[in-house]
């Protein structure tokens, strides 16, 4: 505790935080200083566009807003001031009753940006959220909002862009609706990156920069990866370090790399698109299937690839899902089925030790119904056959061969068994 001042001295008066910070930003005194040079320096290049979109600074606290576009600002109803310095939350729910904010899609806007402060990521997938929202004059809207990763002048930065659904705080919607708004959200932000390619463009060469100064400007993550993005101090979200597969002999490369065009929910890409992690792993066994870049070459038994493990989930036990497909991955919103095991053209193994054939090509909607024995085949391990293996272990190799055979259960006549190494 202070002691009191004496008689004969003036005490010093406390300043006033608000005429410390930068003028009309609602933001604590530390952060202040931060916002207002990102603001300066990124956030502006976003003021001119007509799409629905925010910048914000995922390297500082709070995760404030730095960028308003014009689409939003007339959406809204609102100025600049409004709404710079907002943290996210704050900024996609605007004094919307309690009752009707999901908690869990705050949770996930804040791993989300937590996750892309990782130096080591290069993809990660766009996460989802609806939420109500007011607009200055008091009425309500529910907008659908995508969160994207984006690297403007080697600094990382998440890209909100909006859709909206209605008006009111509950609105309904088929789900062909929602797909195509959030089409639209993936179109819009597609434009604002170029948009942004070309004003980094345009300030650099004002500049008198040269072409190999423009790749300092803006470096998009998704779909293009942040390898050029120097390191910065800070230890990596699942533990292992990046390794400079680029600087080893083309033979010792891996056969293939990660499908990253487009990549499902909880889904993030690093060491050069040969390491895939899942987001929220200790809480989501779902949401991150992914395809090889390229098909898998058949040997002289069949088709065989192998993966090694990087890090374990808690609370996850048994094997991977892992398999074949003929459908080749494209970047289009059909890519992902509902469930892996509904994956058409494919046969998998794993979850369980089970394994699923289906022939059709379209993905199988399953609904709440039971898949019937034409769309679906299913086998299970023999009645008292030891199990592959007891527990994975960092470091295991998981290899998923095929044979020549496709009659009969695959565990029973080896024609696909994964084996741990």
């Amino acid at each position: 505790p202070s002691s009191p001042s004496p008689p004969h001295q003036t005490p010093i008066p406390t300043p006033n935080p608000r005429r410390a910070m930068a003028p009309h930003f609602t933001v604590s005194l530390p952060q202040a200083a931060h916002v207002s040079s990102s603001r300066a320096h990124t956030g502006c290049l976003l003021d001119g566009m007509d799409e629905i979109a925010l910048m914000v600074d995922i390297r500082n606290r709070g995760f404030p807003v730095i960028g308003v576009s014009a689409g939003y600002r007339a959406l809204m109803g609102v100025n600049f001031d409004d709404v710079l310095g907002l943290s996210i939350e704050q900024a996609l729910v605007r004094d919307a009753p309690t009752v009707a904010i999901s908690q869990a899609a705050n949770k996930d806007l804040h791993n989300f940006c937590k996750m892309c402060r990782n130096s080591e990521l290069e993809e990660i997938s766009p996460t989802q959220v609806v939420q109500p929202t007011t607009r200055k004059d008091g009425s309500k809207i529910t907008v659908l909002s995508m969160l994207w990763f984006l690297a403007v002048q080697r600094k990382p930065y998440a890209m909100i862009v909006q859709e909206l659904l209605g008006e009111g705080l509950i609105v309904r919607t088929t789900p062909a609706r929602r797909e195509e708004l959030v089409e639209s959200c993936r179109y819009s932000y597609i434009r604002i990156r170029r948009k942004l390619n070309m004003k980094a463009y345009v300030s650099n060469s004002s500049l008198g920069g040269t072409s190999s100064e423009h790749s300092n400007g803006i470096s998009s993550i998704s779909p293009t990866s942040l390898r050029h993005v120097p390191k910065r101090e800070h230890v990596t979200a699942w533990g292992h370090r990046r390794e400079d597969v680029l600087n080893e002999p083309q033979g010792q490369l891996p056969e293939f790399a990660f499908f990253r065009d487009r990549l499902q929910d909880h889904c993030m890409l690093s060491n050069d698109g040969y390491t895939v992690c899942r987001r929220e792993m200790d809480e989501l066994h779902s949401g991150c299937l992914v395809f090889s870049d390229r098909p898998v070459r058949p040997g002289p038994v069949g088709l065989r690839f192998a993966l090694r493990v990087e890090h374990i989930a808690a609370f996850f036990y048994g094997l991977p899902l892992l398999g074949f497909t003929r459908r080749k991955p494209e970047d289009n919103g059909k890519l992902y089925p509902e469930v892996g095991m509904c994956l058409g053209s494919s046969v998998l193994i794993g979850t369980g030790y089970k394994a699923y054939a289906r022939e059709q090509h379209d993905h199988l909607k399953l609904g709440f119904k039971k898949p019937l024995e034409y769309e679906i085949r299913a086998w299970s391990l023999p009645e008292g056959a030891p199990p592959p293996c007891d527990e994975l272990q960092v470091g295991d190799v998981i290899g998923c061969p095929t044979s020549k055979s496709r009659t009969g259960n695959p565990f029973n006549q080896n024609c696909m068994r994964p084996e741990v190494v």
